[in-house]
């Protein structure tokens, strides 16, 4: 492209823009204005946003860390990232939007109060955005890379946020790892994905816990996933280990070297095909701003044209249907609840059977080790004892639990999948119904809400003397005779410790999975009325303009079929 025409080009995109801005204002879609003046400061900026997204416990914040030259996200054992973070060239401060007017700098080392899970859970404080404002590597200055929540994370609100960044991304980093290698919601938030980025990098991390004949078979694998099922004609996989590379220069060239193939191939994007790129997300998203901005002009033009009495049968017909979608919805939230209370009957029976199978290993080998002990004192053998307790027992306890929850979380999702089916026929009847009589169609029902929140399950075993015995006269008896009175309720003191420790267990997951319900089904409900009532307030505002003078009406309705012809020329040049 000539540096003329790329003026052009440039000069048109910001046109369509600024007249989307002005259509969204004059419409009263608030939340689509916002999404085009974002789209407008980023183009003028010249500043692409590369998302760094993937499913939970991928290792995008520790890739990310590595990216820009410092450990400034936090990571952890436990999906930590429940708030998107915006990393951009800056002095070292940091930058949060809540609810108030304005933004405010809080000192750099705070990030994790308003972005993780544990220090600002279901984002408690109202943070609205985050933005780390660091210096960047040479190669990244003209970027805004975004560490994104996890999809089908423990922490159901993640996925959404994950979501909500889809409409703002020029190019995805996606994350994947061998454990497992590419996920059904994975493939799923690709396809939405797709829909917005021009660009994708696909890093298979952690490839340091596999050996070189896995990592090949592996990479194979997801290459043929990505082009057979994901519709990625031709994919460039990056093995590396952001973990190794991020503890020191040597690391850095990690596993598989994949770290700097990823730096320079990001780096020539971001040099040589950034204007091409900016073009493009400006093109896409003109068209996705310009469609729905459409839709509402339809909707209000209908609801002006239509006689009283065509109207009111074409509302009591959406409003006939809108009930039956409840009443139906009702339905299935009773199908789910039923669902969800076999699934808990079913890890209650695996707990049960855990319970039965694991205590005679558990008793043999702790009486071995009590004849084993040389301990002469009584102290010395409880010490000994409840030390053998521990190792014996919070192993096999915690394989059972990541047993039991990982099946768990498989089944509810399962149970999730059929409800939301359940949903999305309703939503079609609705959809149907609405394109019958209006002509537009409603945006597609999406929620995706595993297993909520992190385990309050803390793997702690009382001692001997906190569980069986009292007073710490017992410490002062022989090791013979305190031997024997320990052998004689190790059988209780086994099967009671394992009770307790499933009945944590079964508690943590009966809550987790309440909390997971109601969510799932306050997000599906939300976004049906949603639906519903965008396609209302458009007829009524229609409608309302029926009610004026002539004049008043003929100038409504010139300005609205205006606003028609120009979203559709808009729609004609940048599809």
């Amino acid at each position: 492209m000539t540096l003329l025409a790329s003026e052009a080009t440039t000069g048109r995109l910001e046109s369509a823009l600024a007249l989307l801005r002005t259509m969204a204002d004059e419409l009263g879609q608030d939340d689509c204005r916002s999404a085009v003046e974002r789209t407008i400061q980023s183009f003028a900026e010249g500043t692409l946003r590369v998302a760094v997204l993937g499913q939970f416990k991928r290792g995008k914040s520790t890739l990310l860390n590595v990216l820009v030259g410092r450990a400034v996200l936090p990571t952890g054992v436990l999906p930590v990232t429940a708030l998107a973070t915006e990393v951009r060239e800056g002095p070292g401060t940091l930058v949060v939007a809540d609810a108030s007017p304005g933004e405010r700098e809080v000192p750099l080392a705070s990030l994790a109060d308003y972005v993780t899970e544990s220090r600002n859970p279901e984002n408690a404080k109202g943070i609205q955005r985050v933005e780390v404002r660091i210096p960047l590597p040479d190669w990244a200055r003209n970027v805004v890379f975004v560490d994104s929540p996890g999809i089908a994370s423990v922490h159901d609100r993640t996925t959404e946020a994950a979501r909500r960044l889809l409409a703002h991304v020029d190019a995805a980093v996606f994350v994947l790892s061998p454990d497992p290698p590419l996920s059904a919601p994975e493939r799923e938030f690709l396809a939405e994905v797709a829909q917005y980025a021009s660009k994708f990098f696909f890093v298979l991390n952690k490839v340091d816990l596999v050996g070189p004949d896995e990592l090949r078979d592996l990479s194979d694998y997801t290459r043929r996933v990505l082009r057979e099922q994901c519709g990625f004609p031709s994919v460039r996989l990056y093995p590396l280990s952001a973990r190794v590379a991020s503890e020191g220069p040597g690391g850095a060239r990690g596993p598989a070297g994949g770290l700097g193939e990823l730096v320079a191939d990001l780096s020539r994007y971001l040099d040589e095909g950034r204007l091409e790129a900016l073009h493009s997300s400006a093109r896409r998203r003109i068209g996705q701003y310009a469609r729905r901005l459409r839709d509402i002009v339809d909707l209000s033009l209908q609801g002006f044209q239509q006689s009283e009495t065509e109207f009111r049968a074409a509302l009591g017909t959406l409003e006939h249907e809108v009930a039956e979608l409840q009443t139906e919805r009702r339905a299935s939230d009773g199908l789910l609840a039923g669902d969800v209370q076999e699934i808990l009957r079913v890890a209650d029976e695996r707990l049960r059977e855990f319970q039965s199978e694991a205590a005679p290993p558990l008793v043999a080998g702790l009486e071995s080790q009590l004849a084993a002990s040389t301990a002469v004192g009584g102290a010395a053998l409880v010490r000994e004892f409840d030390a053998a307790f521990r190792a014996a027992l919070l192993p096999r306890v915690s394989e059972m639990k990541r047993a039991v929850e990982a099946d768990f979380s498989d089944r509810l999702r399962q149970a999730f999948e059929v409800y939301e089916r359940r949903l999305a026929a309703l939503t079609d009847r609705i959809d149907r119904v609405v394109a019958d009589l209006f002509r537009v169609h409603m945006v597609s029902v999406r929620a995706d809400v595993p297993l909520a929140l992190e385990s309050k399950y803390y793997p702690h075993v009382d001692g001997l003397l906190e569980a069986s015995f009292s007073g710490q006269t017992l410490l002062a008896l022989p090791a013979a005779l305190l031997r024997r009175r320990i052998r004689g309720r190790l059988r209780s003191q086994v099967a009671g410790e394992l009770d307790a420790q499933c009945g944590r267990i079964r508690s943590d997951l009966f809550e987790r999975s309440e909390r997971s319900v109601r969510e799932f089904r306050a997000l599906a409900s939300a976004q049906i009325d949603e639906n519903v009532e965008r396609v209302r307030q458009a007829l009524l505002a229609g409608r309302s303009q029926a009610a004026a003078d002539s004049g008043r009406k003929d100038a409504w309705k010139a300005e609205q079929e205006r606003r028609r012809r120009q979203l559709g020329e808009l729609l004609e040049a940048f599809a």
